[in-house]
């Protein structure tokens, strides 16, 4: 019979799932009812940090220290980009949708290419990209209103007994991953490239077009995300991918991807999204300073991973 500490040090994304069902039972305390609305809502919300952790988690388990800072300009131009096609008609949604992910794929090969073939660290590529994405932000905002269609605005913000079309097109994708990562070629690769890239290339990886294709399948990711928020938020907006520089990067760890890469968790990246998602809703509740709320996020976060860390090295 396997330990208690065995089982979670094997199974991190338990943490995550536990401190989300603890944080929803304070949230509905402080809210003086047990509700199971407040849940489906916030599993809403989590549902677009799920989907870009989704797209960092498979970056960060490529290894050599690689983060997609790109993220949140690749969402906000995503947007922009669907919107700005879409101007508030249902006939275009179909190419709107195409183009802003598309965009994105762009921003992910060229994040892929500088730092595969040109060896350029991936910090300074991706926020380099990302700061051009963000000056071709500025440009399609001065050319249209970039409104979603209606229709589509309809379908991001409906209800189906409390759950949201975009918490299941994120398990979607959650399940797609799941299956890409343990089923196929390139999760294997993947897997091995982030336990050692010189290892990864005696073995014969095709290492550089595997970083090539992580990064673009962030930033589709991204973009999936940045598409699904122009609908829910009624239109693309500056500030819109800010939340989701170190969100997403949160949830990944939270949920027990290494950081340091080789070892992926869809499961915990969903609950990893979830628990980010509860802690903010709770902090809000509370009515907590935004200082404070600030310093209380950050001490749960930290303490957290080192929790989940004894656990993991405990014998």
């Amino acid at each position: 019979m396997r330990r208690p500490g065995v089982w979670l040090a094997t199974n991190q994304w338990s943490w995550a799932a536990a401190g989300s069902l603890i944080l929803w039972l304070i949230a509905s305390l402080l809210s003086h009812h047990i509700s199971t609305g407040l849940l489906l809502i916030n599993m809403t919300l989590a549902s677009f940090l799920v989907l870009v952790g989704l797209g960092q988690m498979v970056v960060v388990t490529s290894g050599d220290g690689s983060f997609d800072l790109s993220l949140p300009y690749v969402v906000t131009l995503s947007a922009f980009v669907s919107g700005v096609v879409m101007s508030g008609s249902n006939g275009k949604l179909f190419v709107a949708i195409l183009a802003g992910i598309g965009a994105a794929i762009v921003v992910g090969l060229c994040n892929g290419m500088i730092i595969g073939a040109l060896k350029v660290p991936p910090v300074i590529a991706t926020l380099a990209t990302g700061y051009i994405a963000y000056s071709i932000i500025l440009e399609l905002s001065g050319t249209s209103e970039g409104l979603p269609a209606r229709g589509f605005r309809s379908f991001a913000l409906a209800q189906f007994h409390g759950i949201s079309p975009v918490t299941i097109i994120a398990i979607g994708f959650c399940l797609l991953m799941f299956v890409v990562l343990a089923r196929s070629r390139f999760g294997y690769y993947l897997a091995a490239m982030g336990q050692g890239r010189r290892a990864a290339r005696l073995a014969g990886i095709p290492v550089t077009r595997m970083v090539l294709l992580s990064f673009a399948l962030s930033a589709l990711m991204g973009g999936v995300a940045g598409v699904l928020l122009d609908g829910f938020d009624g239109g693309a907006f500056f500030s819109m991918g800010d939340p989701y520089l170190l969100g997403p990067l949160g949830a990944v760890v939270i949920g027990g991807t290494l950081i340091s890469g080789g070892r992926w968790s869809v499961a915990g990246t969903m609950a990893g999204g979830l628990f980010l998602t509860l802690l903010v809703t709770v902090m809000e509740i509370s009515k907590l300073p935004i200082g404070y709320e600030d310093l209380a996020e950050g001490l749960v976060v930290i303490g957290f991973v080192i929790a989940a860390s004894v656990v993991r090295v405990s014998p």
